[in-house]
């Protein structure tokens, strides 16, 4: 069973997850709800996506983002992998934090991740079910997969031409994305005026 909220996304979701178990299995209802995932959200916006909401906010404040498709792909180029690997701590912490115990004794407490992988170690039951590899395949059409590029192809090699031509280097933390973001956004653009 999967629970949801009325946002655009989730109609695919619920679609795809009573398409796979063959039954009802999906439920709307308001997130504000679902504690756990309003604490997720809160988490994950202090700690990991307010730094860099407020990042990139700024250079559209100083006029250094106009929204054309340039400036979107070097954002995309420059902060992608950086912004990602963030995520990534970030549901790794999630995954492994410890959910206290509660008064609510249908409430598991533990670790996500061991949850997850081990319910019957908490005297749970595993809900995963097999599904025929034609239903997965039908749902893979329905996706949008990333291709391993952070932008357009075609923005992403000329980007890496502008890098090898004035000897960048890919960015290790957000200093580095924006001293790139400006140097290729400069380079480029002034190739462009001429």
């Amino acid at each position: 069973m999967i629970r949801g909220d009325m946002g655009t996304e989730n109609g695919r979701v619920a679609m795809m997850q009573e398409f796979l178990s063959e039954q009802n299995s999906f439920i709307y209802g308001k997130s504000t709800h679902n504690q756990r995932i309003e604490a997720f959200w809160c988490m994950l916006r202090k700690e990991c996506t307010q730094f860099w909401i407020d990042a990139l906010k700024t250079l559209k404040d100083v006029g250094d983002f106009t929204g054309d498709s340039l400036d979107t792909g070097l954002v995309q180029f420059c902060f992608m992998s950086l912004v990602q690997n963030d995520l990534d701590r970030m549901s790794s912490v999630w995954n492994c934090h410890r959910i206290r115990r509660s008064k609510n004794q249908n409430v598991p407490n533990g670790r996500p991740v061991v949850l997850f992988s081990m319910p019957e170690l908490f005297g749970r039951r595993d809900y995963l079910k097999p599904v025929d590899q034609e239903h997965i395949e039908a749902c893979c059409t329905e996706c949008t997969f990333r291709d391993g590029l952070p932008c357009d192809e075609e923005l992403f090699e000329l980007f890496i031409i502008y890098m090898t031509e004035h000897s960048l280097e890919h960015p290790g933390n957000v200093e580095q994305a924006l001293q790139l973001y400006h140097a290729l956004r400069d380079a480029i653009r002034q190739d462009l005026e001429q």
